[in-house]
């Protein structure tokens, strides 16, 4: 995940960070330690971190429609600022709760594919902390894609399997 944060910051295109686990005042100083002038980005509209409250669970339960609206809408307002790319993210960390909708969560990883393939310039990421989540769950994101970015490196060949 860090290799496409700091790709897309440093080149001056938009990242929209959904953090869950991550408090954003640890997510701000890594990347003012990284030399990132995070005011300047917020400022810009080039970097957004929100919290799930922000996105996921912006009417108070998780609604797959909504939240792929959400993801689109990001992805044409980028397109109509004049950048080429974008970078999402989210911690996926609280739908390990009980918010409402969460069990829709792999529905949803499912329907990221189609618009991913609408818009081949997006890089979209959903982190799931494999301290916190079980083995089945990790598994069950894994087959919703074609592609994961694992800790060592990026793997294919998991959609449809």
């Amino acid at each position: 995940m860090k290799p496409h944060l700091l790709s897309h910051l440093t080149a001056g295109e938009p990242v929209v960070y959904i953090q869950a686990g991550t408090p954003p005042e640890q997510l701000t100083a890594w990347l003012q330690a990284e030399g990132l002038d995070v005011a300047d980005l917020t400022d810009r509209g080039l970097l957004r971190i929100m919290s799930p409250d922000q996105a996921y669970l912006l009417t108070g339960r998780f609604d797959v429609k909504r939240m792929l609206a959400f993801m689109e809408s990001a992805i044409l307002a980028s397109m109509a600022a004049g950048h080429a790319r974008i970078f999402i993210t989210g911690e996926m960390s609280w739908s390990l709760g009980d918010a409402p909708g969460a069990e829709q969560m792999m529905a949803y990883e499912a329907l990221l594919n189609p618009l991913i393939e609408k818009y081949p310039n997006v890089t979209i990421v959903c982190q799931y902390d494999l301290k916190r989540f079980n083995a089945a769950s990790v598994v069950d994101a894994l087959l919703t894609h074609p592609t994961a970015h694992l800790p060592s490196g990026v793997v294919t060949g998991f959609y449809g399997s």
